[in-house]
Formats: structure tokens, sequence, C-alpha cells
């Protein structure tokens, strides 16, 4: 909605002025169930002073079910029909905000809808159903040895992750012939819809459908190997060779 093709929001008083006014109120409820859950298992054994050996494994699980519903009422969503009257606005500078006007006179400071009425205004509510499940397996097998020369060290990980996500989204719409808002009530907006019962189905049209059922699989190898030489040189004190291989399927 905008006079002369404007780009943002605005609406005349019964004078001509014009003010801004928010184009999206509603309101939301996102209830859901969150678990994590973790098993770990660590071994080591030192069977010398110079040797030891070791296996670290942890398995992760994270299931996230939340579903959002949602109420959106759009004034300026227009359907055959729409039109806004009963048109009110704050004066220049309220609320102690002077910002400048970009489409009236120069100099002047933009003005804002204190109350408005929409007529005929689409109007979307939406369920929506999510499932995200996350497994996880992660590990390494090494060991170390060391005889106060020679230090060397290597180690077998992995690395195996898979996510799945489900969501379903329903998305229905309506047409409320009035709507009356008055905003920055009580630092709120008050909305008074008129001429629809919204716990009648049958006010109701299907907009859209979705639904998605993925899955991602990551799987990682990888080894390495490392040796330290200590030098009892002035100049040279160790010499370290290392190397490290790793693959990784998506």
């Amino acid at each position: 909605f905008g006079a002369n093709g404007e780009t943002f929001d605005l609406a005349r008083d019964a004078s001509g002025a014009r003010g801004y006014f928010a184009d999206n109120f509603g309101i939301q409820l996102s209830p859901g169930d969150r678990k994590r859950a973790g098993v770990s298992l660590m071994l080591q054994w030192k069977p010398t002073s110079m040797t030891e050996v070791y296996m670290d494994n942890l398995y992760t699980r994270y299931e996230n079910k939340h579903i959002t519903d949602f109420f959106i009422g759009i004034p300026s969503w227009a359907n055959a029909g729409f039109f806004i009257d009963n048109v009110t606005l704050y004066p220049e500078g309220y609320d102690g905000y002077v910002v400048p006007e970009k489409f009236d006179a120069a100099g002047s400071t933009a003005r804002f809808v204190r109350t408005l009425t929409a007529h005929n205004t689409n109007t979307l509510t939406s369920k929506q159903s999510y499932f995200d499940k996350t497994d996880t397996y992660q590990g390494a097998l090494g060991g170390r040895w060391d005889n106060g020369t020679v230090k060397a060290s290597a180690e077998l990980s992995y690395n195996v992750t898979t996510f799945r996500p489900r969501s379903v989204i329903l998305d229905t719409g309506t047409v409320t012939p009035s709507f009356t808002i008055t905003y920055n009530d009580n630092n709120a907006a008050t909305v008074t819809a008129a001429g629809i019962d919204y716990t009648n189905p049958n006010n109701f049209f299907l907009t859209q459908l979705f639904d998605q059922l993925q899955r991602s699989h990551s799987t990682q190898y990888s080894v390495r190997a490392d040796l330290l030489y200590r030098l009892s040189t002035a100049v040279l004190k160790s010499l370290p060779f290392g190397a490290r291989y790793a693959d990784r399927d998506v």
C-alpha cells in the first residue's frame, strides 16, 4: 500500500497528511522438547614408564521436537475491495523521534500512524511441526612411547555423524473484513477484528503445504604418526617428524 508508487507503508488521514505504519502484527507460539544424551568410554593402559596405550570413545544424540503456530495480520496485504480509513496520526516528533521525511516537504519530519482501520485484509495462519535428530560417534585409539631420547606416538581416529531433519508446514489464510489497530497503546498494539469468526474452519482456505525429509551423513577417518628425536647439541635441541592422513566422505 502506498500512494503514487511509494515504497513504504503509508496511510493518509482526513487532511491528506501521510504517516508510516507497521505492516505486520500477530502472535506466535513455539513450544518444544529438546533432549541431549551422551555416553563416553575412556580406557588407558600404561604397562611401563615408557609406554602408554589409550582409547577414547564418545556418542552423543540431540533431538528437538517443536512446533510453531502463528497468526499474522498484514494491513496492506490487499484483497478485493481493500481500503484503509479512519486514520489518525501522531504529531511530528512524537515520543522524541525526529526522523527526516522522505516524501513530504523538505525540512519536515516523519509522522506515524496512531490508529487505522484496514478492510478486506488477507490474514495468514501457519502450523509448523519439526523433528530434528543428530547422532554422532567419535573416538580415537593411540599410543605413546618415550625412552628419553626418542618420543614416538600414533593415533587412529574416527567421526561419524548423521543428521535427520523432518518438518511439515501447513499455511492457511482468510480474509478479515475489518482490522482496527491502535499503535503504541501502552507500548504495545491493540487490534480488533470484526466481521469474521476465526473459530469457524469454513472461513479459512489452504494456501500452501511444505514437507521435508532429509538425511545428511558424514564419515571421517584419520591416522597420524609423530616422532621426536632429542639432541644434545648447542644449536639443535630436537628433530621432529610427523605425518597425518584424513579421509572424509559426505
